[in-house]
């Protein structure tokens, strides 16, 4: 069963056709981390000081004496088992630590918990700071959490108070600069449920560094106005990887930035180069953006009044201006993507698509249900032909599904006839194979908000349909309806379900290769794997390799190559025996291959 915000996620391993990231995202500069901790890997909390085991207690709050660590390492899934500590899942399928005094293997008490990390030597560091994302709810009784120093095992001292916000992360910055030069620094995360049945907190990517005097990070760029609700029907602001040219209308885009130096930095502005298919369209921009205090974030939306004319790519290049006083400008640039669909193969059969084009992880239902994305229609000259999605694996031969499209009560509009899964349709979702299923009585679409959905029809044999997802999804944009009453709850994640807005020729399939077969050899390796292929013209190209898990353990982006042959190579020799999965993406058509790794 799956709650508000929250989507049950197992690992999968594929990627969607024309996988063009709507969005941008900053890399953390994992180097200035002197010490980082994302909770990931084997171990993650060696080194740290859990505290006093807590008493686990029956439904009654009686003690059963049995104690257990106060602190756990896991995920959403793993947070939200319980039903009163939901977590979001972004990055969807990381790991964070928590005390969950209501997940197993609690419920117990925890009046006062903190974590405690490893002894830190601060003697030669200057202007320290520590940057990291809490989960702290509040919810039933738990309120405020502390982050406290010690030094030299001597008392603890308050740093700062953790505010209770619901439903999301907190993106935290802390000024450490006090201890500058300091050796034997421990700091400490602390929370108590109030002697109540709380829900708990959660800490994740933590980082401490050495700051600079003026640092300002751009951190997103997303096509679209994030500070708009996805309820409100009168705008037409959410993001997309693919737009139809005759949906197309004036674009926006959402730019974040984060003061991560020590003072306060002035932001003049930021400029927007809007580039379709490789030449330079309009510069567009805000100015001033005001002064931006430490440790501090904003957003600002940018309105470009400019409306995409042909079919194609579009780049929407950020930047922070140049005079904005910067000690570290490597970082204050991004990209944000949009392809622009239209009839037939080559134009990607008019998709209109949110997902960000690289599956994550899974969802389902032991029930009936229907999966869907909000998605907005700004011009009525369109209609709607039929519904591609992605499956995952452990969707069964025989399941029946159809596809439905709704208006934005969920309302009926229309649905495609009902479809049985043969095997090749199975065979194909490994390889990223969409299913598409074209819709009964194609409509002509009003302006307005629609969901865009996949259903599965239970049977007497409950067969199992699994729609993949990927990247986050904004509160109301996608959502889960299950059982015969239809309960609705929406995702955290994006389900892989687009509208085509003109007719699909005979499946999928071709979509996913627009260029010469690729090779891998020599298949099984032991050393390296060569990836051979031929471009047709000058592409960007990105070759990934994924674990039976679905956890990406290789990749090797090139950037743009020229036309003719290509060979890229990648190393495996620390890696596992087994087999693995190689996707190459050109242009953000998608394809794969299985490889072997012996030892």
């Amino acid at each position: 069963m799956m709650d508000t915000r929250r989507s049950s996620l197992a690992s999968a391993l594929f990627a969607l056709l024309t996988c063009v990231a709507m969005q941008g995202y900053a890399q953390p500069r994992a180097a200035e981390c002197f010490f980082n901790a994302d909770f990931e890997g084997e171990d993650p909390l060696q080194g740290w000081d859990l505290g006093a085991t807590v008493e686990r207690q029956d439904e009654n709050g009686n003690g059963l004496s049995e104690f257990v660590p106060a602190w756990i390492v896991g995920n959403a899934d793993e947070a939200n088992v319980a039903g009163y500590f939901p977590v979001p899942d972004a990055p969807i399928g990381g790991r964070f630590a928590m005390a969950n005094d209501a997940a197993p293997p609690c419920n117990c008490a925890m009046g006062e918990v903190g974590l405690t990390t490893p002894s830190l030597d601060f003697t030669d560091r200057t202007g320290v700071g520590m940057e990291c994302r809490v989960f702290n709810d509040g919810q039933f009784g738990g309120g405020s959490a502390f982050i406290e120093s010690s030094v030299g095992g001597g008392p603890w001292n308050l740093i700062e108070n953790i505010g209770t916000v619901g439903g999301d992360w907190q993106q935290l910055s802390f000024d450490l600069s006090s201890l500058d030069g300091l050796p034997d620094v421990r700091l400490r995360f602390r929370w108590s449920d109030g002697d109540t049945w709380a829900s708990g907190f959660a800490v994740d990517d933590i980082c401490i560094r050495e700051r600079l005097t003026y640092d300002v990070s751009m951190i997103a760029a997303t096509i679209g106005d994030v500070t708009v609700s996805a309820f409100d029907g009168s705008a037409s602001t959410l993001s997309y990887r693919e737009m139809p040219l005759e949906q197309a209308s004036f674009l926006s885009v959402s730019v974040r930035l984060r003061n991560r130096g020590v003072d306060p930095v002035p932001v003049t502005g930021v400029d927007v180069n809007v580039i379709q298919n490789g030449v330079s369209q309009t510069v567009a921009g805000q100015f001033p953006i005001g002064t931006l205090q430490p440790g501090r974030d904003t957003t600002i939306v940018i309105a470009l009044n400019w409306t995409p004319s042909e079919v194609g790519s579009v780049e929407l290049d950020c930047s922070i201006n140049s005079s904005t006083p910067d000690n570290d400008p490597t970082d204050n640039s991004m990209s944000a993507h949009l392809r622009m669909t239209g009839p037939g193969w080559d134009g990607g059969y008019s998709a209109m698509s949110c997902d960000a084009g690289n599956a994550t992880g899974s969802v389902s239902s032991t029930d009936q249900y229907i999966v869907s994305n909000r998605m907005e229609i700004t011009s009525s000259n369109s209609t709607a032909a039929g519904i591609s999605a992605l499956l995952a694996p452990g969707t069964e031969e025989g399941s029946v599904i159809r596809a439905i499209l709704m208006d934005a009560n969920f309302a009926l509009i229309d649905t495609s006839r009902r479809y049985t899964l043969t095997q090749e349709d199975i065979d194909g979702l490994w390889n990223g194979v969409p299913i598409y299923l074209a819709l009964n009585a194609p409509p002509n679409l009003s302006v307005g908000d629609v969901f865009v959905g996949i259903q599965h029809i239970t049977t007497s044999t409950d067969l199992r349909m699994n729609v993949a997802v990927g990247g986050e999804a904004a509160f109301g944009r996608s959502a889960l309806q299950e059982g015969l009453g239809f309960s609705l709850s929406y995702l955290a994640s994006t389900p892989m379900v687009r509208l085509h807005l003109s007719e699909v020729a005979v499946g999928l399939a071709e979509l996913t290769s627009s260029y010469t077969q690729f090779s891998a050899y020599p298949n099984p390796s032991n050393s390296e794997l060569h990836v051979a292929f031929d471009l047709d013209h000058s592409s960007a190209v990105n070759v990934e390799l994924f674990d039976p898990s679905g956890r990406m353990v290789r990749t090797s982006f090139q950037g743009r190559l020229s036309v003719g042959p290509h060979l890229l190579t990648l190393p495996v020799s620390d890696l596992s025996t087994g087999l693995y999965l190689m996707k190459i993406r050109v242009n953000g058509a998608t394809s794969a291959i299985r490889v072997q790794v012996i030892h």
